[in-house]
């Protein structure tokens, strides 16, 4: 905009660095915005860890059983309200 009303080399060249500057701040501000995108998937993932390790844990509880004890899987598998019905 200097460039019009000044109408001098420098002022064309100061209007040529000012919208350089403008055309690279949009690359930037993808960068931020990638940036807070990855922190949410992260802080997503982490949470979802936690579950899996959980989980993983229950299934090696279960596989550590004592299979011979078969009353007992049985008992648990139904509880006392649906033993009384049957």
């Amino acid at each position: 905009m200097a460039a019009t009303i000044f109408n001098s080399s420098l002022a064309v060249e100061m209007s040529i660095h000012v919208v350089r500057a403008s055309c690279n701040c949009g690359p930037v501000r993808l960068q931020l915005q990638l940036a807070e995108r990855f922190a949410g998937l992260d802080h997503e993932i982490s949470s979802h860890d936690h579950a899996i390790v959980g989980m993983l844990k229950a299934i090696h509880e279960l596989m550590n059983l004592d299979v011979h004890n078969s009353t007992q899987l049985a008992a648990d598998a139904h509880p006392p309200q649906a033993r009384a019905l049957q």
